[in-house]
């Protein structure tokens, strides 16, 4: 009796086994989900005097719906490595170094994930946008950086601390799987890897999907722009994007540059926009 127990016991776990790393592996991206919407709800706080008047007069469903969207879209970005590496059908990923090193990657993409966020709330009062990648030339020939920061890490210290408890909550609440039962006999190698093939499988045309913003052909690449269709004023799309993704999609985009067809002094030749009217007074 006791040995059909512990028969049934090891049959469980390896069935537990089996899931293991795909389950793990949604609820970690699940707890990315909630980091984003933590770091919305406080990009608002931060920035309620510009956002206050006409946030409330939005629907609450458009604005639930552009934040999944672009959220999506950017988890799946930067967490492609990760998803990779958890979800490949091959039996070796289940060991304990090659969890430590896909647990390395979780934390430091989304870390900085979050450190961009909230940083970016921080930011907005002097741009009224999302960062984009033009802040790398922006402030390539700033010298005075060190101090810039300095002074806005003592100002805005609670942001400081939500991001320490946030980034905290990576390590704390990951989800490894549990790999420590084998593979036993030809019958487990296949419900391993029929499991995993069809996991990855499907993985890859959501992720499509999710990058793209939809998952029909009539569906272009969201970009920036996109974010203007779920509110009512242009300012508000910063509620509905996030800084991971204006950064990835602006990455490589030629900025507007002024091509000075004509200095000052030709144009005021040309045509001015100052006129003196005559005196009126006979």
């Amino acid at each position: 009796m006791k040995r059909r127990r512990n028969h049934s016991r090891q049959t469980t776990n390896r069935k537990t086994s089996i899931i293991s790393s795909p389950l793990a592996f949604a609820l970690n991206i699940l707890l990315i989900y909630i980091i984003y919407g933590v770091c919305r709800v406080e990009y608002v706080w931060e920035n309620w005097s510009v956002f206050s008047q006409g946030l409330l007069n939005n629907s609450w469903s458009d604005l639930l719906i552009g934040s999944l969207k672009f959220d999506t879209s950017a988890i799946l970005y930067t967490n492609a490595l990760y998803a990779i590496m958890m979800l490949f059908p091959c039996h070796l990923k289940e060991k304990n170094g090659w969890q430590i090193a896909a647990k390395c990657v979780f934390i430091i993409t989304n870390a900085l994930s979050i450190i961009a966020n909230l940083a970016d709330s921080v930011y907005f009062k002097f741009t009224g946008r999302r960062t984009t990648a033009t802040v790398f030339g922006e402030f390539k020939n700033e010298d005075n950086l060190g101090s810039i920061f300095g002074a806005e890490i003592i100002n805005h210290w609670y942001v400081v601390l939500l991001g320490l408890i946030l980034i905290g909550s990576l390590f704390f609440f990951y989800r490894k799987p549990n790999g420590k039962t084998k593979l036993i006999g030809s019958k487990d190698y296949l419900s391993y890897y029929s499991v995993h093939v069809l996991c990855f499988l499907l993985f890859i045309p959501l992720t499509i999907a999710g990058m793209r913003g939809g998952m029909t052909h009539a569906v272009r690449p969201i970009t920036i722009s996109n974010a203007n269709q779920y509110v009512s004023k242009p300012s508000e799309a910063a509620v509905i994007l996030n800084t991971p993704f204006s950064m990835i999609r602006t990455l490589g985009k030629k900025t507007f540059v002024n091509p000075k067809y004509f200095s000052d002094e030709e144009l005021d030749r040309i045509y001015s926009p100052l006129h003196t009217p005559a005196d009126s007074i006979v």
